[in-house]
């Protein structure tokens, strides 16, 4: 079985079997500007193109994550403040 974990929307099947450490590395990749073209992103991720706009499409619908592209930057970037968290809390 491949390692990752399943995104769903909570009213269809999982959309995506994410790998949570090219999960981790889009993330930071995002937060610090410097995704390059989605064809750079993919080859950085070792991820087709394709699962480059998957997860990202991912990261909007599933995580409602505020992500963009500028073109003029050429890279993926979070349009607005906050932080994506993929964490275990405790419960009291």
């Amino acid at each position: 079985m491949k390692e990752g974990i399943f995104i769903g929307n909570g009213k269809t099947e999982p959309t995506t079997n994410m790998n949570i450490k090219t999960l981790v590395s889009l993330t930071e990749l995002i937060q610090k500007r410097c995704t390059g073209t989605p064809s750079e992103l993919a080859e950085k991720l070792g991820i087709s193109e394709r699962m480059v706009y998957k997860y990202i499409e991912d990261l909007k619908e599933e995580f409602n994550a505020p992500v963009k592209y500028s073109r003029s930057e050429r890279t993926y970037f979070y349009d607005g403040e906050g932080h994506l968290h993929l964490f275990w809390e405790k419960e009291e």
